[in-house]
């Protein structure tokens, strides 16, 4: 992942999305949670939730550091399910500035 970018980030799901109650999706780096998107920041469709991140998202994280990913869903049933952490590494970035 490149921090001043906008990269969107799909999950799977084992279920339907009208199953959904709520989400949260959050990024993590160096023990330190940077980020997080609820569902009502994320795109729901089938079985896919898919978030898109801003450039002032992105540019929330260091460079050439991991970013670990969880994704976890509380269903309209009262079940809580978590995706496996996800790692991505970061890109260095020269120009950290919007655009």
């Amino acid at each position: 992942m490149t921090p001043g970018t906008t990269p969107t980030h799909t999950f799977n799901l084992p279920i339907s999305t009208d199953d959904v109650a709520a989400l949260r999706i959050t990024y993590e780096q160096s023990g330190k949670i940077v980020l997080q998107k609820e569902k009502e920041d994320c795109t729901l469709r089938d079985k896919q939730v898919t978030v898109k991140l801003s450039q002032e998202d992105s540019l929330q994280f260091d460079s050439n550091v991991i970013v670990r990913i969880q994704l976890k869903v509380l269903t309209t049933g009262g079940d809580v399910i978590m995706s496996k952490v996800i790692k991505k590494s970061t890109n260095i970035v020269l120009d950290k500035g919007v655009i």
